[in-house]
């Protein structure tokens, strides 16, 4: 998991989440006609240590495609508290990435999570 995560709020039910998480992780056009645009996964979001006594409803990663390549990822989990979303946003990356694309795709999503939903609001943790 990354060092610097993000935690937020929304009232934003859980599949319009999903769709903004997916559409700001997006890579250019060309990546995608390519087959090198960005890649999805659902982690298993119990071998998180952080994770055992809650986990999340839902867990999904993004392999950033395009020029990042292999270099980063972003995490999202999501839990269902009711009236309520909590999210756990954590951007990644490896040996050959400081993981800047990452950060940026994060707060991008959490941007348009705020766009979507004004009563919205994230915190750097």
């Amino acid at each position: 998991m990354a060092k610097k995560a993000f935690r937020a709020t929304t009232a934003l039910d859980v599949g319009d989440i999903v769709n903004l998480f997916k559409r700001s992780m997006r890579s250019n056009k060309i990546a995608e006609m390519m087959g090198t645009g960005t890649k999805y996964h659902s982690p298993d979001a119990s071998a998180e240590p952080a994770f055992a006594a809650d986990p999340p409803g839902v867990s999904l990663t993004a392999s950033l495609g395009g020029s990042h390549q292999n270099n980063s990822g972003v995490e999202l989990y999501v839990w269902d508290r009711g009236g309520a979303r909590e999210l756990f946003v954590a951007p990644g990356r490896n040996l050959n990435s400081l993981g800047t694309a990452a950060k940026r795709k994060a707060k991008e999503f959490l941007n348009s999570v705020q766009a979507s939903d004004p009563s919205a609001r994230y915190e750097e943790i």
